[in-house]
């Protein structure tokens, strides 16, 4: 599977999920597509916990979507 039009997310040293724009940080990423819908299946399912093999405090949904440059709807 390709990682072209995937967007990429990481943990930080200090637990936090954070969105690796220009894909470089190092450890294991978790990719997923840069869309609301994507964003609510992937927090509804637990996906980056269980991507990232890895205990991760991850933000909502709408801080998500803003590290990803998507305006949320309301």
């Amino acid at each position: 599977m390709s990682a072209h039009g995937l967007s990429r997310f990481v943990v930080t040293a200090n637990g936090q999920l954070q969105s690796d724009r220009r894909r470089n940080q190092p450890g294991r990423g978790a990719w997923i597509c840069p869309s609301t819908p994507c964003v609510r299946a992937a927090l509804k399912t637990r996906a980056f916990p269980r991507a990232l093999r890895s205990a991760v405090q991850v933000p909502s949904e709408i801080e998500l979507l803003s590290q990803l440059g998507i305006e949320p709807a309301i």
